[in-house]
């Protein structure tokens, strides 16, 4: 898309500290999804095992790492949630522009995301946008079943959304050859992922291998998340902070020392004077000990 060259990102580069050094150095968190992306790759493409089926469009060999954590409502519904984080970063293990594209989106775009709103809160919305998607995914698969799920498109949607919202006039070249400002692009892919969408409500069998419910569902969330202003970060700092003042308060004792010698006949007196008015059974603890604490100094007096 031409993005690299464009003034918008030079000067972006000066404001932030990026250009030159490590790669992407001043926004881990993309560089950290890029990496582990890419190495779930050749996860995928060295760790199989034979097919369970043979037959046509199936092939001879099985990836164990989608059997494991790609998408699959049954495998979800059945209790295996991290599913809707891993199938994020597994992708088309017969093509390599499925994984190329979707990291070009995450390099483009997210830098900027996360310079923006910092590298934790980033990587929250990263994670968050999966998970939106792949609840997407299987509420949609409860009434249209179909295959299972892997890449990163959702997460991509997500972040173009939000991307296009802080700057919905920045204007990109689709390879090389078209300009489209971002705000444009968005409905295009709006348009493009909801024709198959409204086609299936309408009971036609609109399967094309892409998972455009996942697509709009990242569309959604970037946009909800700007509009409701969500800040993962703050809420995870919100709820440990009160989970640390829980754990403390259930450490935490009241400390009442005993009475000092010279008030302890006066204490012995009061709670006398209780047990002939309410009975021995209304004493607390405290003043059971120290009715025995002043038994003690009596016989040792004698």
């Amino acid at each position: 898309m031409g993005l690299a060259n464009r003034d918008y990102f030079r000067d972006e580069e000066r404001r932030y500290g990026g250009g030159g050094g490590d790669f992407l150095a001043d926004t881990p968190t993309v560089r950290a999804m890029i990496v582990i992306t890419i190495i779930a790759f050749f996860l995928q493409l060295l760790i199989t095992r034979p097919a369970s089926e043979y037959g046509f469009g199936v092939r001879e060999r099985e990836s164990v790492i989608d059997e494991w954590f790609a998408l699959k409502v049954d495998a979800v519904l059945s209790g295996q949630v991290w599913r809707l984080v891993t199938f994020a970063f597994l992708h088309e293990r017969y093509g390599i522009w499925h994984l190329v594209f979707n990291m070009l989106g995450v390099w483009w775009f997210g830098t900027t995301l996360e310079r923006m709103y910092g590298s934790r809160e980033f990587l929250w919305f990263y994670l968050t946008a999966a998970v939106f998607g792949g609840i997407a995914h299987v509420l949609w698969g409860l009434a249209f079943p179909g295959g299972m799920v892997i890449g990163a498109s959702g997460v991509v949607m997500a972040i173009v959304m939000l991307y296009a919202i802080h700057y919905p006039r920045q204007q990109i070249w689709i390879m090389g050859l078209i300009p489209i400002e971002m705000r444009f692009l968005v409905a295009l892919y709006v348009l493009v992922d909801l024709h198959p969408v409204l086609l299936a409500l309408g009971g036609e069998d609109a399967m094309t291998g892409i998972a455009h419910i996942v697509h709009l569902a990242g569309l959604l969330y970037g946009w909800l998340y700007y509009h409701y202003n969500i800040r993962w970060e703050n809420l995870a700092d919100s709820f440990s902070g009160r989970w640390k003042n829980m754990r403390a308060r259930r450490r935490f004792k009241v400390y009442a020392p005993d009475p000092e010698p010279s008030n302890m006949e006066a204490e012995v007196d009061r709670i006398l004077a209780k047990i002939s008015e309410q009975g021995s059974g209304s004493l607390t603890s405290r003043e059971q000990a120290t009715l025995a604490k002043a038994s003690e100094a009596y016989k040792k007096k004698l």
